[in-house]
């Protein structure tokens, strides 16, 4: 079996697609806002020679996705999977942004719930690096279910090495939450 890395994904709040070159612009307009990245590793994201590696990256993976406002149709965020690992049947789901107009109304949950639903047609566990600063992003996590199992010091793409606190979900745990296909 392969995972499939971009897959098309929606609900009646968002959608998720391939990354593409035309997005550059108006994922760069969501990046813009230095609160965006304020508490992110990467704090200079929001300068465009910083997002236009950012967003080179991403497209190389031939992993990330443009998250989609599905009512307006506006580019909101971006996020991917990685690491898939078949021996130990889990993969990552990270990389993710969200223009700050789009934080607290439900958007994240939307693209973690979408994400994790199809991640789990395809392995038993999902992990999630963020970084040790990033208060927002964990308390998101551990409010999806995602317990904390360690820390990873690493480099993503080539940038400085950053420890990250791992989460992870099982696909049982998902399922007995509730949240489980709640986007259908």
């Amino acid at each position: 079996m392969t995972f499939d890395f971009q897959p098309y994904l929606f609900s009646d709040q968002i959608i998720l697609k391939p990354l593409l070159p035309d997005h550059r612009e108006e994922l760069f307009q969501q990046a813009a806002n230095p609160q965006v990245w304020e508490l992110h590793p990467n704090k200079d994201r929001h300068e465009r020679s910083s997002f236009d590696h950012f967003f080179d990256q991403a497209l190389s993976s031939n992993a990330a996705l443009v998250i989609i406002d599905a009512s307006s149709g506006k580019v909101i965020g971006t996020t991917r999977f990685y690491d898939y690992n078949s021996i130990e049947n889990h993969v990552a789901i990270g990389y993710t942004f969200l223009g700050k107009d789009y934080w607290g109304n439900g958007y994240n949950k939307a693209v973690k719930s979408l994400m994790f639903d199809y991640a789990f047609t395809n392995v038993d566990h999902v992990v999630l690096h963020i970084g040790q600063s990033n208060i927002r992003s964990y308390r998101a996590a551990e409010k999806l279910g995602a317990r904390r199992v360690g820390e990873d010091t690493r480099s993503f793409n080539g940038e400085p090495p950053v420890t990250n606190l791992v989460y992870q979900i099982n696909k049982a745990e998902w399922q007995a939450s509730g949240d489980a296909n709640s986007n259908q």
